[in-house]
């Protein structure tokens, strides 16, 4: 599962020459830039990362007094170099050993590794620009039209990572999905393994997602290979695949009015936070709107532009004041369309709630040699998790 294995010797001794002084090594400078020393310790081996004047050093060896020690495994590093898996989730798998400092302090030279290691930039609103082809500022609550060609459609998807698609079904298709999302909830219970349910205040559960919902309804799955929804998937501009299969499937989620606890909201995140990067990325996601969706009812929110890029450690939604922020506020019948890297949210509804969307996905046709019928990156993940625990035990 996942990348080829990296390994961290010959990475150090050859390769990583090359990268220093090439462009890469500028995004890494760039991004640790005020971070102390680290030593990171690969399977006995050692090496010192250091900014020193402006620019990213490595040094064979370790330094007495780091500002963050770490060591790991071969996989591990290696894992973490391709991005199959994040700090987090070593952290989270029991495979990193801080030795010196915190893992907060060792997160926050994620970025300026993932910039040496694989030339993506640290996430900076400053260096992007939200501007169209005449250099003109973006409208970011615009919505286009399947009406707009291609060019002009792709275009704005790669510079914001999102589009508002307006008017994509008819008031006949949206009742009809209505009705098969009312029947499909209708089914499902709590001993259904592809449910997430949150809780109201009284205590009493509330369905929230269904994952692989084609299960109930094929009507769901159906509008994956949707002449439109393929044009729209297929504005990201590398090969797509909707797999019906792996990954959840059509998802159709719910935000059902009144207070909720639990699975109802995601925080900001990227898909490939956890890991996966290099098997699911570039791929985009799919919002058919069969209610309509704002702030009040709950909505996707998006950091216009921040696709393609790492997201620094430990930033919080104040220190985001001055990001693009936008929420996707929808009408029924409309298709939100946003690559899965860039930085999104479901948050709480401000207001009473009560939203439906389903979801459909796209990815690499290359996913389905690494992720398998029912399973989904958190599965490749811990599978990796498992490869390095049968490693340390032979």
């Amino acid at each position: 599962m996942g990348a080829d294995v990296i390994d961290a010797k010959i990475y150090h001794s050859s390769t990583l020459g090359r990268s220093l002084d090439g462009p890469w090594g500028v995004l890494a400078s760039t991004a640790a830039a005020g971070l102390g020393p680290l030593v990171l310790e690969v399977d006995g081996d050692r090496w010192t990362y250091s900014y020193l004047d402006g620019t990213l050093h490595v040094l064979a060896g370790a330094i007495e007094d780091p500002w963050v020690r770490v060591s790991m495994s071969s996989i591990a590093w290696s894992d973490l170099a391709s991005s199959t898996r994040t700090f987090i989730s070593l952290q989270l798998a029991g495979e990193l050993e801080i030795a010196h400092g915190s893992f907060s302090r060792l997160s926050r030279w994620e970025c300026a590794l993932r910039a040496l290691y694989l030339g993506v930039p640290a996430y900076d609103p400053e260096r992007v620009a939200l501007v169209d082809d005449v250099d003109a500022p973006i409208d970011l609550a615009a919505t286009v039209s399947l009406d707009d060609d291609n060019a002009y459609l792709a275009s704005r998807l790669s510079t914001t990572g999102y589009l508002h698609v307006a008017g994509v079904l008819s008031p006949e298709e949206v009742a009809q999905l209505a009705d098969e999302a009312v029947r499909v909830a209708g089914l499902m219970d709590r001993s259904d393994p592809f449910t997430w349910w949150a809780e109201r205040p009284d205590g009493s559960d509330v369905l929230c997602r269904v994952i692989y919902a084609h299960r109930m309804s094929p009507l769901l799955g159906d509008l994956a290979d949707d002449p439109r929804m393929r044009r729209l998937a297929g504005l990201l501009g590398s090969p797509v695949e909707s797999f019906l299969d792996r990954m959840d499937g059509p998802t159709l989620l719910m935000k059902p009015p009144g207070p909720l606890r639990g699975l109802s909201n995601l925080p900001w995140h990227q898909d490939c936070g956890l890991g996966g990067h290099p098997v699911i990325c570039p791929a985009v996601s799919l919002g058919i709107q069969i209610t309509a969706a704002s702030t009040e009812r709950g909505c996707l929110e998006v950091i216009a532009g921040s696709h393609g890029q790492s997201i620094p450690a430990g930033i919080d939604v104040d220190a985001m004041e001055t990001w693009p922020r936008v929420a996707v506020e929808t009408q029924p019948g409309d298709v939100t369309v946003h690559v899965m890297d860039v930085l999104h949210a479901s948050p709480p509804p401000t207001g009473e709630g009560g939203r439906t969307t389903l979801y459909l996905s796209y990815y690499p046709p290359t996913l389905s040699e690494h992720i398998g019928p029912g399973e989904a990156v958190n599965d490749m993940v811990r599978g990796r998790q498992l490869d390095a625990e049968a490693t340390r035990g032979s």
